[in-house]
C-alpha cells in the first residue's frame, strides 16, 4: 500500500543512510574515551625517560594515527622510534597494549 506523501514515514525514509558497500571497519582510537588514553599515555611516558622536547610531539602523532588513520600505523610509528630519543623497547610494547585496550572499529 502506497505511503499519502508527507506522510510521518516519507520523512524516515528520506533520512537513512545510503547503503555504505564494501567499505571495510578498522581499528581506530576511541574518541569517546580519549581523555582516559591521554591520561595513561602521560603516566606511560612519564615514567621513561623521553627527551621533553620530543614528548608533545610523540604523543600528538601516537594519537593522530591512531585516531585518523589505523592502530596499525601507529604502532609502526612506535617500532619505527624505537631505540631513538630514549624509547625503550618496554615502553613502545606497553604503549601498543593501551592502543589495543582502547581500540574501537569504526
Amino acid at each position: 500500500m502506497p505511503r499519502a506523501p508527507g506522510s510521518r514515514n516519507d520523512n524516515r525514509d528520506k533520512r537513512r543512510r545510503p547503503n555504505q558497500g564494501d567499505r571495510t571497519r578498522r581499528p581506530l582510537l576511541n574518541l569517546g574515551r580519549i581523555d582516559y588514553f591521554k591520561y595513561d599515555l602521560n603516566e606511560i611516558i612519564n615514567g621513561a625517560k623521553i627527551d621533553d622536547n620530543l614528548v608533545g610531539s610523540f604523543k600528538a602523532t601516537i594519537i593522530a594515527k591512531s585516531s585518523k588513520i589505523s592502530i596499525q600505523a601507529a604502532k609502526d610509528y612506535l617500532t619505527e622510534v624505537q631505540g631513538r630519543e630514549g624509547i625503550t623497547k618496554e615502553t613502545c610494547e606497553r604503549i601498543c597494549r593501551l592502543l589495543e585496550r582502547y581500540t574501537m572499529y569504526r
